[in-house]
């Protein structure tokens, strides 16, 4: 007869003789207490992001001053040539350096360019070159000559406006162009204004019709670039 079978416990092991920790009462935060921690962390990262953004404005500005230094070393008529090869219009580079077309025309003559003039024209080439190898921008002419946000402004215009940091941080797609517009030209927002309206006709179709309140035939629009001149038409 074969006898009952002995269950024998097995020896003790290192976990089984861990005591378990006796609490008194469980750890709890306070809703409180979370919120204003998560609040004052969102706040420093808002503050950190403030501070590299002002740190990399200020880089950005000592690259484009190094690259312009290197740039002024050649000549005048060497670099106006290079903006032309790169497609942009004696009107743009005008624009860019802030001087007239005719002052350009003396340069490509020949005639002498004062200091200040030949870093401005060194500074453009410089960006220009900035744009292209580091911000990934092929034909910089054109993209500079883009309307920004659907208006009637550009890269040129903003460039003119001495705001080229901005102009490297949206190349970089750091801002968008509504937000490189809203810190360099504040009132850009204003020449968007028309009398017109879309909507849509009994026929299904869309057209185009003066807004309510508009009296037809007298009516002006802002000039959408600095400097252009206000077009209107009145009986």
């Amino acid at each position: 007869m074969n006898s009952p079978t002995t269950l024998q416990t097995p020896p003790p092991t290192a976990s089984s003789t861990v005591t378990t920790p006796k609490i008194d009462q469980p750890t709890r935060l306070s809703p409180d207490v979370v919120a204003n921690s998560a609040g004052a962390l969102r706040s420093d990262v808002v503050q950190l992001s403030a501070d590299v953004a002002d740190t990399h404005n200020w880089l950005l500005d000592i690259q484009l001053e190094a690259r312009t230094d290197e740039a002024a070393k050649r000549s005048p008529l060497d670099l106006l040539g290079e903006l032309s090869d790169l497609g942009f219009a004696w009107t743009s580079i005008a624009r860019l350096v802030g001087v007239s077309v005719p002052g350009l025309r003396k340069w490509r003559q020949g005639e002498s360019v004062s200091g200040d003039n030949r870093r401005r024209l060194a500074r453009v080439v410089a960006f220009v070159n900035i744009l292209n190898r580091h911000h990934m921008v092929s034909d910089v002419a054109s993209w500079l000559d883009m309307p920004l946000a659907e208006s009637g402004l550009t890269g040129i215009d903003v460039f003119a406006a001495g705001q080229i940091a901005d102009l490297t941080e949206y190349a970089a797609q750091h801002i968008t162009g509504s937000e490189l517009l809203d810190r360099t030209i504040p009132e850009w927002r204003d020449d968007l204004e028309t009398p017109f309206e879309v909507f849509t006709a009994d026929d299904g179709q869309r057209a185009i019709r003066m807004r309510p309140g508009q009296v037809e035939g007298a009516w002006s629009r802002r000039p959408t670039r600095p400097g252009s001149t206000s077009l209107s038409a009145r009986k």
